[in-house]
């Protein structure tokens, strides 16, 4: 297992040993760190690689075989990166990557960044941008695959937008409009999404002020 932190750091831990009944304190510890040159926001797992978004807008890929027999705490070069995220449409820097996504058995990366914009990417050139899909008015949180060609943008404007690559079109659900949802000390952000394959959507939302990382 891979998390990070707020220091830059990539840590993993050994699930097979820390799952273990027995397993001591020291056992359920992360094993190493990777150190990183930005706090990573956002992680994937695609293939056999992963890729890690983070508050500089880049994306950074290593192959899992790499992390695997990473054993002592330091650096470790990705097998590439990349700032995939230029801030030209809405939003001034930091353009922080805060949500990826990718469909199983599909190689199309899905980017969410902080200048309201979600991007798609090949992971096989992960520098060259497919398609751009702007529209939020802030930033976006968090992604949700519906199909190979509809997706769900979560964003901190209170909105959740649906977007067909096939089509320019989008719908909008306007989440934090409905008043059983807002509260007078808090903002709008939406934090979390999923999406069930019958095209029923289901928000794991909490509205608030704050940024969740």
């Amino acid at each position: 297992m891979v998390t990070a932190d707020s220091l830059a750091r990539l840590c993993f831990f050994e699930l097979s040993q820390a799952l273990e009944p027995n397993a001591s304190h020291k056992e359920r510890q992360y094993k190493c760190h990777l150190e990183v040159t930005e706090p990573v926001y956002a992680m994937t797992s695609i293939l056999d690689r992963l890729v890690c978004g983070d508050a500089a807008g880049q994306l950074s890929v290593y192959t899992w075989a790499d992390v695997g027999s990473f054993s002592q705490s330091g650096q470790l070069a990705p097998i590439c990166r990349f700032s995939a995220f230029p801030t030209n449409i809405s939003a001034a820097p930091p353009n922080e990557i805060n949500a990826l996504a990718m469909m199983n058995g599909d190689r199309i990366l899905y980017a969410g960044a902080m200048d309201n914009a979600v991007r798609l990417a090949s992971i096989e050139r992960p520098d060259k941008i497919i398609a751009t899909y702007s529209g939020h008015d802030e930033y976006v949180n968090e992604l949700a695959l519906q199909s190979a060609n509809v997706f769900l943008s979560a964003s901190e404007d209170g909105t959740v937008r649906l977007w067909d690559t096939r089509s320019k079109d989008n719908h909008i659900f306007r989440v934090a409009a409905n008043e059983k949802l807002r509260q007078d000390s808090s903002g709008r952000g939406i934090c979390a999404l999923d999406a069930e394959e019958d095209f029923m959507v289901r928000f794991l939302v909490w509205i608030s002020k704050h940024k969740f990382l």
